[in-house]
């Protein structure tokens, strides 16, 4: 296994950043026009705070919370935990699937927010309409008999 992996390191080259797929752009560009961007938090330098879709506090309070360290129990902690994530766009995310994949939504969709990072191909990213509604399309009259 460290034979093939030492292998491929060879043949591949060695990478600093995770290469971003069109499908995360995609996920990341749906992200970054559902939240509400009042809700982001800037905190110093590259690092902001973005709540979680089950967030149950704000990302300020989230902060107070985090300087002054409460917790009581690890039930408080784990509500805690799970409210806000901390992000710096295009580096690194603290969401479990930035944790382990070193790239995620929050990170790539909070670059796009920010200007920073700029889709690969913009055609995927435009709606092709509205789909048709429910129900019985309507007959078309004819010019003629109105």
């Amino acid at each position: 296994m460290l034979n093939d992996w030492s292998n491929n390191a060879l043949l591949n080259g060695f990478k600093a950043k995770p290469t971003i797929s069109t499908d995360l752009e995609l996920i990341s560009l749906k992200w970054s026009n559902d939240i509400n961007k009042l809700n982001i938090l800037h905190w110093f330098d590259k690092w902001y705070i973005v709540p979680t879709s089950q967030s149950f506090i704000t990302p300020a309070i989230w902060l107070q919370i985090y300087q002054i360290q409460p917790w009581k129990s690890f039930d408080e902690y784990v509500i805690w935990l799970k409210s806000c994530y901390i992000v710096a766009p295009m580096n690194s995310c603290t969401c479990p699937n930035g944790m382990k994949h070193y790239i995620c939504k929050h990170s790539v969709g909070l670059a796009m927010l920010l200007n920073v990072y700029q889709m690969a191909d913009k055609t995927r990213s435009e709606l092709l309409g509205k789909r048709r509604g429910k129900g019985r399309s309507k007959k078309v009259r004819s010019a003629l008999l109105h």
